[in-house]
């Protein structure tokens, strides 16, 4: 497949980060059939990408906004970590059950784009092996009126009052992704259930008399359309670890990631 040529002027030096955020969406596209997020970042530290992760927006200031530059946004923890509950009683956190929806661990997906301009050739070259697809169950455990905990958020330039939550995530076995500048190569191994993509849907909240926040509207969200400048999740341990109720009540299953 002939590389565009937005892309392949872009793509100076062999880059993989650059290259996925150039490309990802056309891969993700062409390899589930639906429009998808691309992951961030294959490493999860910096970007934790499962069903049920809410992502915080930064707000924008007048300038950017008026550059129109993407909002910077971040990866937090898993929705149930943001809400409300007693010392004495963890079992009243309602975790969302996750299901697979679809797992085809023999599959193999490759996609291989290039160009040659000016005696330059670039190549961007992704394998994919195995395809899985999990989701939050929705039907049966509904979010309207779900008292969700962001006040500690209000100062921290963060929306406290917009959410982003991923709903659905597809995942591989393993992958490979190249990136060739002539003969400068650039490139990452995607190993053990590794996220691609995902889609997500938009949690508004309102609050009560009494200061309690709740689940007020949701809307699913047309990854086509969805911009990011994403921050890195490991420079915000520290606010997570202390503004998030039950950050310190459960184990890696709820997001609590070390």
């Amino acid at each position: 497949m002939r590389m565009k040529k937005k892309v392949f002027d872009k793509l100076q030096v062999a880059d993989v980060r650059l290259s996925w955020r150039l490309i990802g969406d056309e891969v993700l596209k062409k390899f589930t059939g639906e429009y998808l997020t691309p992951v961030p970042s294959f490493q999860t530290s910096k970007c934790p990408c499962g069903p049920g992760y809410v992502i915080l927006s930064k707000f924008r200031s007048f300038k950017s906004w008026l550059h129109r530059d993407p909002p910077k946004r971040v990866f937090t923890e898993c929705l149930w970590d943001f809400q409300p509950s007693g010392p004495n009683k963890p079992d009243s956190v309602q975790m969302i059950p996750v299901t697979t929806v679809c797992d085809r661990p023999s599959s193999t997906f490759h996609f291989v784009v290039s160009r040659k301009r000016k005696h330059k050739t670039k190549t961007i070259k992704v394998t994919f092996h195995g395809k899985k697809i999990t989701q939050l169950d929705l039907h049966k455990h509904k979010l309207q009126n779900r008292k969700v905990a962001t006040l500690l958020f209000d100062d921290t330039g963060f929306d406290s009052f917009s959410l982003h939550m991923v709903s659905k995530v597809f995942l591989i076995d393993r992958g490979r992704i190249e990136v060739w500048v002539d003969n400068d190569l650039d490139f990452v191994d995607i190993s053990d259930q590794s996220p691609v993509g995902f889609q997500m849907c938009h949690l508004w909240l309102d609050e009560t008399n009494d200061g309690d926040r709740f689940i007020d509207g949701i809307s699913n969200v047309k990854s086509k359309n969805f911009k990011a400048t994403w921050l890195n999740r490991e420079n915000y341990k520290q606010i997570l670890r202390n503004f998030i109720p039950n950050q310190r009540k459960y184990g890696s299953e709820a997001g609590d990631i070390n």
